[in-house]
């Protein structure tokens, strides 16, 4: 089996998140691309495609959406995605109003997995979010095992 994981990172919270369920694979053929630094994602036709990004102003961001969007039509076509990102918790975000806005415009994965379900992608598992104590990090305790089980649920 084949999976492409596309992903960017800022602080390297999300790249640790795609590196960890990359190593929910073992066994597999594995390939990470940094979005917009190692070349386009559309070479080669994965199983599953998954993509993450850090959310940034309530989206992902451009780079990583960039790169979904120069996925030629039917490349993916019948594929099983998933989409991930990194998110600070709503009642963690300062100023508090930020938070409730936040609540109401959601993080960087729905926008993500619905960009590649309509390229042609088949969601094998919904938006996934995994914690960040603060916009630079750490992770929460934890998230990087739970990427690898949510990884695992991929291909079962």
């Amino acid at each position: 089996m084949e999976i492409l994981i596309v992903y960017d990172s800022f602080f390297g919270n999300t790249e640790k998140i795609a590196r960890s369920i990359a190593s929910a694979y073992s066994g597999h053929s594995v390939r990470i691309i940094k979005a917009g630094q190692d070349g386009p994602a559309h070479t080669g036709c994965p199983d599953i495609l998954i993509a993450g990004s850090p959310t940034r102003a309530f989206k992902p961001v451009r780079s990583v959406t960039e790169c979904i969007k120069k996925i030629p039509a039917g490349t993916i076509e019948g594929i099983q995605t998933a989409a991930f990102d990194t998110r600070i918790p709503y009642d963690r975000i300062k100023p508090k109003i930020l938070g409730k806005i936040m609540s109401l415009l959601g993080y960087a994965a729905g926008p993500l997995g619905k960009m590649l379900v309509k390229k042609g992608g088949i969601e094998a598992s919904g938006p996934e979010g995994f914690i960040v104590m603060d916009s630079e990090g750490p992770l929460r305790d934890g998230e990087e095992e739970r990427a690898r089980q949510w990884a695992g649920t991929l291909t079962s």
